[in-house]
């Protein structure tokens, strides 16, 4: 017997070192496989997200009542993260995956098959609350890389996401020129393949130890299974999410700051003429679905803006503070030429790539400030709290822009 028991943790632990090499030998192609899929569901958004305007005015929809609909959309990713967050850390990334991809696959169909107000909101509060999967392939890379590998592929996510919505807007306006329902049927259709895919080639769970998980729980790499968290514990983290967000903003230091950061990315979204129904067409004649080219123009103004200018230009002016400032004032010239502009060629060359690169410019620049200006053991803090305000602040922005769009006589044409 003493023979015996000597022997079983051998066993196990010859049997763990088995099962993490060959973990480890899946690690790598896992990862393109979750950055493979974050693509392409990001290429079947981009089909459709620029367009949805154009189909809700399709439906009799006004500017009144998009910005409603955007705000419903915005409180429903609030719940939905949430609970799809919690399903994840309780039950299985790649389950919750599965889930997104099939209520995407439900929420774009019944966009290309129906004009009815009330399915068209219907799909949009459905995706809202199932549609997590950047937070999710997130997670996924996160837990299959290694710490000094991990920003390599967080910016590969960022790349790919970069990628995708320059081609997809266009590839979505030449499909919508042929049937206006098309675009969302194809995107449905990339759903269909991603979850596809994702059934056949993410691993369910990786190979782990039995005996040895019993006696030494889990590893960091043994399962991407999150394991079940105890109710009180998941109760004492929500009190404590709270508590953190009423530590920061107790602060009058950090509180000023995350204020200008919300209050700056408040204004940028609320003033964006390309978020008002019916501006595009009502301002410069253009169809509809020339929408799409718009889209991917700006994606491309902005990925060179994010890649080669704002560096540069935040060391050349002297920092994000004074980066900041100059990005505010570029805004401001971009919106006077906008107004002057007599076309939608002198938009295109002139005033969208001043918005835009001012758009990168600001959004770079204020969140370093913020988590500069914040101790480094208060930054997970911080920038929690500026996802609650911010999440908070996306209900009321469309509201407040179409107000004042509307109160300048633009857009809402029904």
């Amino acid at each position: 017997r003493a023979n015996g028991t000597a022997t079983m943790p051998d066993a196990s632990a010859a049997e763990a070192g088995t099962q993490q090499r060959a973990w480890s030998k899946l690690r790598p192609t896992t990862r393109v496989v979750v950055l493979g899929l974050y693509f392409l569901d990001l290429l079947a958004v981009a089909l459709v997200v620029p367009l949805l305007q154009t189909y809700f005015h399709a439906a009799g929809v006004d500017s009144a009542r998009m910005s409603l609909i955007s705000s419903l959309y915005s409180g429903a990713q609030i719940v939905g993260g949430l609970v799809m967050g919690s399903l994840a850390d309780s039950i299985s990334r790649r389950t919750v995956l599965l889930v997104s991809f099939l209520g995407s696959i439900v929420s774009y169909a019944m966009v290309g098959l129906t004009s009815s107000v009330r399915l068209l909101l219907a799909s949009r509060v459905l995706v809202g609350l199932v549609k997590q999967t950047g937070t999710i392939s997130e997670g996924l890379l996160t837990e299959l890389s290694p710490g000094e590998e991990l920003a390599a592929q967080l910016s590969r996510m960022g790349s790919l996401a970069t990628v995708a919505f320059i081609v997809g807007p266009s590839v979505g306006a030449v499909l919508y020129k042929t049937s206006p329902a098309l675009p969302a049927l194809a995107a449905a259709a990339v759903f269909v393949v991603n979850m596809a895919l994702a059934v056949a080639l993410l691993p369910a769970s990786p190979p782990r130890p039995r005996a040895a998980s019993a006696a030494r729980g889990r590893s960091a790499w043994g399962d991407l299974r999150s394991p079940p968290r105890p109710r009180a514990a998941s109760a004492a983290r929500g009190r404590s999410a709270w508590g953190d967000l009423r530590e920061v903003v107790s602060s009058p230091a950090l509180w000023r700051q995350l204020a200008v950061s919300a209050t700056v990315g408040f204004l940028m979204r609320a003033l964006s003429s390309s978020h008002v129904l019916g501006y595009y067409e009502e301002r410069f004649g253009v169809e509809s679905y020339q929408r799409g080219f718009i889209a991917s123009a700006a994606g491309a103004v902005a990925f060179v803006a994010q890649t080669f200018l704002v560096g540069p230009s935040v060391q050349w002016l002297g920092g994000e503070a004074p980066a900041l400032r100059a990005g505010l004032a570029l805004t401001a010239a971009s919106a006077v030429v906008e107004a002057a502009s007599p076309n939608v060629w002198a938009y295109l060359v002139l005033a969208m790539p001043l918005a835009t690169v001012a758009s990168s410019v600001i959004g770079a620049s204020s969140r370093a400030l913020l988590t500069k200006s914040t101790p480094k053991s208060h930054v997970g803090k911080v920038l929690g709290a500026y996802g609650v305000i911010s999440a908070a602040l996306g209900l009321a922005s469309p509201i407040a822009g179409a107000a004042l769009f509307g109160w300048s006589g633009v857009g809402g044409v029904g």
